[in-house]
């Protein structure tokens, strides 16, 4: 009886372990950069006179909106990060359908947000481990994903895996396509690791 009672404990400890709340903080810093046009495309883009500019699919660049977010394992949305769009959000349609999904359309709380970059340039920005109700997550896999486009049209997006919990992770992907110097490092609060 003994032994029975001693397993039933040391598997309720483990499986607490497995459901672990761990709090930290997930720095995210990128750098973005404008993928390479032809002079046509250049040059498709109009500047009306009223302000602004026109035209469906045309290049902004070096002007351009970004999502940065987080999901879980699942593809579930977690929290935005960062979102610097004024209204062009619509094109920035990977981090639209997360938040939608989510039943909770362009939740940016507790990002930093901006208007529309006028230029390309170093991004910054953190998550401190929870979710956009303000819920510590379970610790496990996640990925970070941005996206960015420099016209009226979808653009390009990207997803990075880290780990959340009691452990340090870093992680420096490979370039990609708009993005490049990606750094992603998870730093754990030591007194929130709940067993």
């Amino acid at each position: 009886m003994k032994k029975i009672v001693l397993l039933g404990i040391v598997l309720a400890l483990f499986s607490v372990g497995l459901n672990g709340q761990t709090g930290g903080i997930l720095s995210v810093e990128v750098t973005t950069a404008t993928v390479s046009t032809t002079a046509t495309d250049a040059t498709q883009t109009r500047v009306d006179p009223r302000g602004g500019r026109h035209g469906s699919g045309r290049s902004y660049a070096p002007q351009n909106i970004i999502a940065i977010w987080v999901e879980d394992n699942n593809g579930k949305f977690v929290k935005t990060l960062l979102i610097n769009a004024r209204r062009y959000t619509d094109y920035l349609t990977a981090w639209v359908n997360a938040t939608s999904s989510a039943g909770s359309t362009y939740n940016s709380v507790d990002a930093v947000t901006g208007a529309t970059n006028m230029t390309h340039g170093v991004r910054v920005c953190t998550w401190d481990g929870t979710d956009f109700n303000g819920n510590l997550v379970a610790d496990g896999s996640y990925v970070v994903k941005m996206e960015l486009t420099e016209a009226n049209s979808t653009g390009n997006s990207v997803a990075f895996p880290i780990i959340k919990g009691e452990s340090t992770f870093s992680s420096n992907p490979d370039p990609n396509t708009n993005f490049s110097d990606i750094t992603l490092k998870w730093e754990p609060n030591i007194s929130t690791i709940s067993k």
